[in-house]
């Protein structure tokens, strides 16, 4: 029985196969230049021979894999003495700027 493979190779004769899905690739994932027309094999040994779909993804993985890691370090120094009293500071002030604001609806709503 003899099984047709279809075969894309490019002009430094790289080789692929050509998946059910592998229509529309312009350029070679190993050297980056134009593809030959793709043709039917019969004889020619395609074992170890990988889809150009995957060629792609195997070379986009690597190249992501390649990118520098990025991270943000910060360092952060706290005076846990006086913590609370600062805490207890913030609350107060927020509770008086909470009660002018309400001084200045109530102004508002009495204007209307």
């Amino acid at each position: 029985m003899n099984v047709n493979y279809t075969i894309i190779e490019c002009k430094n004769n790289h080789r692929f196969r050509m998946g059910l899905t592998d229509d529309g690739f312009r350029d070679c994932p190993e050297c980056g230049d134009y593809l030959k027309r793709p043709y039917i094999s019969t004889k020619e040994n395609v074992q170890g021979l990988i889809t150009i779909g995957q060629a792609w993804r195997e070379k986009r993985k690597a190249e992501s894999n390649n990118k520098p890691k990025q991270s943000i370090s910060v360092a952060v120094e706290a005076d846990t003495n006086k913590l609370q009293l600062k805490l207890r500071a913030i609350a107060k002030h927020t509770a008086a700027l909470a009660d002018e604001l309400d001084a200045i609806d109530n102004e508002l709503e009495g204007t209307d």
